[in-house]
């Protein structure tokens, strides 16, 4: 193969300077190295199988949580609340009251999940359960 003449150039080469091409040649050298001829060989024997009765836990299904939804409940609470103090006038009137009635939220609303057994109730994939 003929050298071209960018092949002999050195790369990155600084004009003002000079290279020398050398040819170095290859040199050898003799070592002694362990090679396997055979693998080592194994002796298969065929044993008779052997069975015996064994009780053990096995887990069918791991643990959940289950949402309940449970209404808010509500009760009626009655009071007197004053409403005008008692006043002495040229007239004495006695004091007024009223009766009011309020609800008060004992617990708020809250969702939860529960089985169910109607065709339009929404079937959990994973264990093929009808949940509302």
């Amino acid at each position: 193969m003929t050298p071209t003449a960018d092949s002999v150039m050195p790369p990155n080469a600084v004009p003002g300077h000079c290279y020398a091409r050398l040819v170095i040649p290859e040199e050898y050298e003799t070592q002694m190295q362990q090679v396997m001829v055979s693998p080592e060989l194994s002796k298969l024997e065929v044993e008779p199988a052997k069975y015996e009765m064994v009780s053990e836990e096995v887990l069918v299904s791991e643990e959940w949580e289950e949402l309940v939804v449970v209404p808010a409940t509500y009760k009626t609470v009655t009071e007197e609340v004053l409403v005008k103090e008692a006043s002495t006038k040229l007239v004495k009137l006695p004091a007024e009251y009223e009766t009011v009635e309020e609800k008060i939220v004992i617990r708020p609303a809250y969702s939860t999940w529960k089985k169910g057994n109607g065709p339009i109730e929404k079937i959990d994939e994973a264990t093929g359960e009808i949940m509302c």
